[in-house]
């Protein structure tokens, strides 16, 4: 077999595992829709908050709940802001007057990139908030990227 052959054999089984592992994230897990499946929608987002400033992260549709799976803490382009581990970070979802704490807590007892194997889950009607507070206090702002997914909210279906 010739050389070139060979990279595009490659390529071609490469190809082809990317469209498989594109279906496979569109496959439907659980139970729940009207085919007695739940569908999860994968989300991402970016934002840039400043220092010591109670920031929403997302808002979440009643029905639905979103499951946060990564997040990362980042300097924003071309602003510089390291890390100290005496910088504290807290993340809590809220609803109406209501909140929960989900962590509050200095960088040093994070590990990073936060990853949770089941993911935090946050219900409809919920907003997910998110407070960033350097030490020493710092005027740059930190860019706060988080992953996770949108799936339907069984329990709220339920009642």
């Amino acid at each position: 077999m010739k050389p070139t052959s060979t990279f595009f054999l490659f390529a071609a089984v490469a190809a082809l595992t990317l469209v498989a592992l594109a279906s496979k994230g569109e496959t439907h897990q659980g139970a729940g829709g009207s085919d007695g499946a739940l569908l999860q929608q994968p989300y991402w987002n970016s934002i840039k908050i400043g220092d010591n400033t109670d920031t929403v992260l997302l808002k979440v549709s009643p029905g639905k709940r979103f499951v946060l799976t990564d997040m990362w803490f980042l300097s924003v382009e071309g602003e510089y802001a390291p890390s100290n581990p005496d910088d504290r970070v807290w993340l809590e979802s809220r609803v109406e007057r209501k909140r929960l704490v989900i962590f509050d807590s200095p960088l040093s007892e994070l590990s990073r990139p936060l990853r949770w194997n089941t993911g935090v889950a946050i219900r409809g009607g919920h907003e997910l908030w998110m407070n960033y507070k350097a030490s020493p206090e710092t005027d740059a702002l930190r860019r706060i990227h988080f992953t996770g997914y949108f799936e339907t909210d069984l329990d709220a279906a339920s009642y």
